[in-house]
């Protein structure tokens, strides 16, 4: 679990001005069971793991969308769908309902 958390933080490491990035990682293990005349015939297990990646730029009127996933942990496999999420978010169109925080002026007010 912990080099899924290591994968996560390197790559939101990498992410450079003027976007924003999260990424998602995953890995699992799916047991199998097929009993026949009440005995287990066959036992086996399946285990995937990989890496999605969601890039926002900001941009005048909202902020454009790019992402990625690959089927694998492996060091070029995640730094080729950072890239590829880079990209789609340069040639997306900006969305005006999706946008970065900005910190603002705000203030509470103060009761009399």
């Amino acid at each position: 679990m912990s080099e899924l958390l290591d994968i996560a933080e390197r790559i939101l490491d990498s992410a450079k001005a003027p976007s924003k990035s999260r990424s998602t990682s995953r890995a699992a293990s799916t047991p199998t069971c097929r009993p026949y005349q009440g005995e287990i015939e066959e036992l086996s297990s399946a285990s995937s793991s990989g890496i999605g990646v969601r890039v926002l730029r900001d941009g005048v009127s909202g902020a454009q969308v790019g992402t990625a996933w690959a089927g694998s942990l492996d060091e070029s496999a995640i730094e080729d769908v950072l890239r590829e999420a880079r990209d789609n978010a340069r040639f997306a169109t900006e969305d005006e309902f999706v946008a970065l925080a900005r910190p603002t002026a705000w203030r509470p007010r103060r009761s009399n």
